[in-house]
């Protein structure tokens, strides 16, 4: 189960419409009247709340620190202030207003940094980060930063102003880390968000915009610390992975890939990663690009106008335990699903694709994978391909009307189609197809199959069984 930490003002803040002026205006005079509470013990000359009283509300406004917001200002310092005074449980909130910062900012472990759903964090130099975790640089495994929670608000990464790489966020060597309903645009090159050897990391309710810039990448990166070319704000470079991922109810759009990696080592992966109910639109890469992921569930997301969908592979290593059910692709230019070479063990299931440039779900030189119970239309060249794998079972799909290119040994499903190696111990049952075509097949058994059209069958396939079909109207026992 993913650690989801609570914070005190969940309710407030749940209670507010993001980008809405009357409630992010009450969220702001809430917030103040309980800085506020005790007027006795507010010192006007500082402007900063006794120390009594912060002890016992546990809450810092960044404007108590000397923050603006007017957009003009650097506020750097003031929130940075702000977030050096918070203590163990501690809430830095941030009012409403554009703050401009020319520094990387620091949050320490423990802290919430609470922004208003109309507060701005924007970028005003070529700083390559907005906000990391706080190291020293010598803490490695998920040690150096824990429970830290960012929640609201928008990180903006001035990408006209400033198009040099940037990261807004990046978390390393931590644990039991939130992000929550905030708002990333603008940001060049880089990261909108990054995870670097965190575990329990949970990522919830954000919005991903405009990712650019020549050599964009992913938007969301899971990543292992290499070295300092993968993480570059701090050490130690441990090799140390994700563990224990969820990233739901976000969206993404106009950026090149949508969450991924793009870094990996010879036999390693990142475990427990869950991608839930997400939105991925109008993405030039792939929406989801997983490289050295094991335990894997992919489930509930729509995809619409992207290059790829998912596209699962790996890098000098074997992946395992892949759940990709329950999503809806529409309008893929390359594929909906690509498993790649040496990713193991999984099932697709339930899945709808509507119009692909090429195939609808592919499997490649991989073994082990159950398809079933899609529904498939309307594809470029194949529907399901099982292309060079082993022990793929292909069953209860609806695969009709592909190959719109109409070219050659392209079928609504095709298994094999590679000379070497065989594509063994395959099975297809009870699939509801126009067309099928089998090719340099080995142990393949085809049954309880309804074609509409033809079977392509080819005298390449060795000790296979093809009966009991309904093929082009007629039973074939």
């Amino acid at each position: 189960m993913a650690y989801v930490p609570q914070s005190p003002l969940t309710d407030l803040y749940t209670n507010t419409t993001p980008g809405t002026a009357a409630s992010s205006a009450a969220m702001d005079a809430a917030i103040q009247a309980i800085v506020n509470t005790t007027n006795e013990n507010f010192d006007y000359v500082s402007g900063l709340v006794s120390t009594s009283v912060i002890a016992r509300l546990n809450i810092y406004s960044v404007t108590q620190f000397g923050a603006i917001g007017n957009g003009i200002a650097d506020d750097t310092n003031a929130i940075q202030a702000a977030l050096n005074a918070a203590f163990t449980g501690s809430i830095v909130y941030v009012p409403i207003g554009t703050y401009l910062i020319t520094q990387i900012l620091q949050i320490p472990s423990t802290a919430t940094l609470l922004m208003n759903p109309s507060a701005v964090i924007k970028r005003g130099s070529s700083i390559n980060a907005m906000l990391i975790n706080k190291s020293d640089g010598t803490i490695g495994g998920y040690n150096a930063g824990e429970r830290i929670k960012v929640i609201g608000g928008i990180f903006d990464g001035n990408l006209a102003s400033f198009p040099t790489a940037c990261t807004a966020v990046g978390f390393a060597h931590a644990t039991d880390i939130l992000i929550k309903d905030v708002k990333f645009v603008n940001v060049p090159i880089w990261h909108m968000i990054e995870f670097n050897a965190v575990k329990r990391g949970v990522i919830q309710g954000c919005a991903f915009d405009n990712n650019a810039g020549v050599g964009a990448t992913e938007m969301i990166q899971l990543d292992l610390m290499l070295n300092s070319s993968v993480f570059p704000w701090f050490g130690p470079y441990d090799e140390t992975l994700c563990y224990d991922i969820t990233i739901e109810e976000c969206t993404f759009t106009n950026g090149v890939d949508g969450i991924g990696t793009h870094s990996a080592k010879l036999n390693t992966n990142h475990n427990y990663i869950r991608i839930i109910n997400n939105r991925f639109e109008l993405m030039s890469g792939s929406a989801i690009k997983t490289l050295n992921y094991s335990g894997v569930i992919i489930t509930g997301n729509h995809f619409i106008n992207c290059q790829k969908g998912i596209f699962a592979s790996v890098q000098a290593s074997i992946s395992k335990g892949y759940t990709i059910a329950n999503n809806m692709f529409f309008t893929m230019s390359q594929r909906a699903i690509q498993i790649g070479t040496n990713v193991r063990d999984g099932i697709i299931q339930g899945n709808t694709i509507s119009v692909c440039g090429t195939h609808g779900i592919g499997v490649d030189l991989s073994q082990n994978w159950i398809i079933d119970s899609n529904n498939v239309q309307s594809c470029g060249q194949v529907g399901i391909w099982s292309y060079a794998s082993d022990n793929v079972t292909i069953s209860n799909n609806v695969s009709i009307g592909n190959n719109t290119g109409g070219f050659t040994d392209r079928f609504d499903i095709n298994v094999g189609f590679l000379t070497t190696p065989l594509n063994q111990y395959n099975k297809v049952m009870g699939n509801h197809v126009g067309t099928l075509g089998l090719d340099y097949t080995n142990r393949t058994i085809m049954t309880n199959n309804v074609l509409t059209g033809a079977l392509t069958n080819k005298a390449s396939n060795t000790n296979g069984r093809v009966f009991n079909n309904f093929i082009a109207g007629t039973w074939t026992p």
